[in-house]
């Protein structure tokens, strides 16, 4: 029996280290946007963002989805350039699926430094990836 609690405890340790931090966590999105613009700098105050913040080999690794002002969105592409990127990544269902939002149309992808953004613009909606090093 003492092998099956060694695993157990295993399972919790590497989860705990590798799983880092969901938005899920946090009960408000005033919480949610605060966390993640402490990892990633917003250009405007987001209304709210779902996220996954977890350490990686070279840096910690932001996957983030941020719902902002329609007004606003112009601003998340200020300086940044024409990339193409992958514009349904495959982390994006898991950490999108408990808001509800959805993405329709096509989006503007950019290289903001050493971030990836995905810009649904009708939506207002910015899909982010970022390796901040630390």
């Amino acid at each position: 029996m003492r092998w099956w609690v060694f695993i157990l405890l295993s399972a919790c340790t590497k989860s705990g280290a590798e799983g880092g931090t969901r938005s899920t966590t946090l009960a408000t999105a005033k919480e949610r946007v605060a966390y993640l613009c402490d990892y990633a700098i917003c250009p405007t105050q987001p209304e709210d963002a779902a996220f996954h913040i977890y350490p990686g080999d070279d840096g910690t690794i932001v996957h983030a989805v941020v719902k902002i002002d329609p007004n606003d969105v112009h601003r998340w592409s200020m300086g940044c350039d024409n990339l193409t990127v992958e514009t349904r990544p495959k982390w994006l269902t898991e950490v999108m699926g408990p808001t509800g939002w959805k993405l329709k149309t096509i989006p503007d992808t950019w290289r903001c430094a050493g971030e990836k953004r995905v810009i649904h613009v009708k939506e207002a909606i910015v899909v982010r990836s970022v390796l901040r090093a630390d």
